[in-house]
């Protein structure tokens, strides 16, 4: 019994209240908090409910280090980490989930009891984006469009500037002969790959046909006497 009795006391002497309350602001008003709202100590190991005044208590709270937040519905309340001690004074500073918490040496100690305030309200809507002209410039289809509207303008007025110059005028008329030239001579050699010899061979094609010899004789020709000799015949039988 008297065991029981010493590990009681023990354990209630490292178990403490933590008492605060919500301070009212710009945000929400003190007098005006929801029903349902209410603080956790360690993401759900002990909870409280606000009082009327904005005040609230959790009794039984263990030594150590322990996160405390508020869950007021449709506003944001800064949480914060509650370090109670063996002995001394209880030590509050808020917490980042991104940052591992501070030494309580390290950084002052916010007032005790825990003072909490509501710094903005929850959004569930996002405004659709509107209408971004910079970022419309930065398509490279805007951006080649303008470049060949710039071209059409500009590419008449550089031609004219550069004709009025007799130099400039001059070493142009020469770079066009120099590509008609080069013109010309791809088709010629296109029309002479095409047409399979040039004129010399279309000349040949034309004059084939005279030029065959007869079948049967060398050279084409036909002996006179041969041709008398077979005439006489053919009239004797006809007598």
């Amino acid at each position: 019994m008297k065991l029981a009795s010493l590990l009681l006391l023990s354990a209630t002497a490292l178990a403490a209240d933590l008492r605060g309350r919500l301070v009212g602001t710009a945000v929400l008003n003190a007098t005006d908090i929801p029903l349902e709202a209410r603080v956790v100590l360690d993401y759900g190991s002990k909870s409280a409910r606000f009082h009327a005044d904005g005040s609230f208590e959790i009794s039984d709270v263990p030594s150590g280090q322990h996160v405390l937040e508020s869950l007021v519905p449709g506003y944001l309340v800064q949480p914060i980490i509650v370090t109670i001690p063996e002995e001394g004074d209880v030590h509050v500073q808020k917490f980042d989930p991104s940052k591992l918490p501070l030494a309580t040496s390290a950084v002052p100690s916010l007032p005790y009891p825990l003072e909490l305030a509501a710094f903005g309200t929850e959004q569930y809507y996002t405004a659709p984006p509107g209408m971004n002209i910079m970022g419309m410039l930065k398509s490279p289809m805007i951006l080649l469009m303008l470049a060949s509207l710039g071209m059409a303008f500009a590419l008449p007025k550089i031609t004219d500037a550069l004709e009025s110059d007799p130099e400039m005028a001059k070493q142009m008329l020469e770079q066009r002969q120099g590509w008609q030239r080069n013109l010309d001579w791809s088709e010629s050699l296109s029309s002479k790959l095409a047409g399979g010899g040039g004129a010399n061979g279309g000349a040949d094609a034309q004059a084939g046909p005279a030029a065959v010899p007869a079948a049967g004789t060398p050279g084409g020709k036909t002996p006179p006497a041969r041709a008398q000799q077979g005439s006489g015949k053919r009239g004797g039988k006809r007598k």
